[in-house]
């Protein structure tokens, strides 16, 4: 289970980053790039103390990635949606003259 974990947290990493790398016109690229780093430190703690860290890190650190991960998404969302506002002339707001 804790190998499954670390594969997880591996895969997470990487298409945060790639994700972020793509995104990177976008206002909170850089957050999705601190989530995506800390996703694969997680997966690097978890295999480094591998046969010790299933017992307790496992739940630990994966209730602290999804929490970071949330966190994440929410700040991305903030900035596109401010982004998205700030586009728009103010004379408009979408619902018809």
């Amino acid at each position: 289970m804790t190998l499954l974990v670390i594969a997880f947290f591996l895969v997470d990493g990487v298409v945060e980053i790639v994700w972020a790398i793509a995104g990177r016109d976008n206002d909170g690229w850089v957050w999705l790039l601190a989530s995506g780093v800390l996703s694969l430190a997680v997966a690097v703690l978890l295999f480094a103390g591998f046969p010790s860290t299933a017992a307790w890190a496992v739940g630990l650190l994966f209730g602290v990635n999804l929490l970071v991960t949330g966190i994440t998404l929410v700040m991305v969302g903030m900035k596109s949606r401010r982004a998205a506002r700030g586009g728009t002339p103010t004379g408009e707001r979408g619902q018809g003259a």
